[in-house]
């Protein structure tokens, strides 16, 4: 009995978390944006790839002097180098960065997502141009001779990494116009580098026509016309 009630509680739980990755993918599904969705599809569908027929091994013995000829086709898993492990850490990094950020994840990369995204789609399509033009190296017994050629799951893959890339250019073409907000902004008006107030404006106040002020003379004011003289006076000198 307890046995079986240690296993029913292990279930429940693996049932438990189980329900609730379901739940946090579904969520990260409805959030994401559409570039965002067909990035993580091409990044499945490379990874779906990789189990396709990648390369097509092709033997010929010669068992009692009769030759015997065969072929078998091999996956990116059976025929696991450096190209293969790059390709899956890819996927990998991509449906992380993508899941995360559906998840209003704050963190800071040196490129922006588009970027990346467009940079790991390329380079993919290098690793497996690259795989194209060097298959890996055929196992064969001593009586037999082996060649490697590429198969129609190869191609698919690099399909894949194509739309990658389109999804990341277009994220980029779509962040594109977004800057960061500066730490500290600048006032409006005032010159760069000057965080001062902008300068008040004065008010002056200009005299009207009429006023005179100490020492200020004015052409409005009419001239004072001389009284007339009595029989037998003489005029007032004028100052100078």
């Amino acid at each position: 009995m307890a046995r079986s009630d240690q296993g029913r509680s292990a279930i429940t739980r693996v049932a438990t978390a189980a329900g609730g990755g379901a739940r946090r993918v579904g969520r990260a599904w409805q959030r994401s944006g559409a570039d965002q969705r067909v990035a993580a599809l091409a990044a499945l569908a490379l990874l779906a790839t990789m189990f396709l027929p990648w390369y097509q091994l092709t033997t010929l013995a010669v068992p009692g002097g009769r030759p015997v000829s065969g072929g078998q086709s091999l996956s990116a898993f059976q025929v696991f180098t450096f190209v293969e492990a790059a390709t899956l850490l890819v996927v990998a990094a991509v449906v992380a960065l993508l899941f995360a950020r559906a998840e209003r994840r704050d963190f800071h990369l040196p490129a922006r997502d588009g970027t990346l995204l467009a940079a790991a789609g390329v380079w993919v399509c290098l690793l497996i141009f690259y795989r194209q033009l060097d298959q890996p190296e055929p196992t064969a017994g001593a009586q037999a001779a082996a060649t490697v050629g590429v198969n129609w799951g190869i191609f698919l893959a690099f399909l894949a990494a194509l739309v990658l890339t389109a999804a990341g250019v277009r994220m980029r073409a779509a962040t594109a116009g977004e800057r960061e907000p500066p730490a500290t902004r600048r006032r409006s008006g005032g010159p760069a580098g000057n965080d001062s107030e902008p300068p008040t404006a004065r008010t002056e106040v200009v005299p009207s026509h009429g006023t005179r002020t100490d020492g200020q003379l004015s052409f409005d004011d009419a001239p004072e016309e001389p009284e007339p003289l009595r029989p037998g006076e003489v005029p007032p000198a004028r100052d100078r």
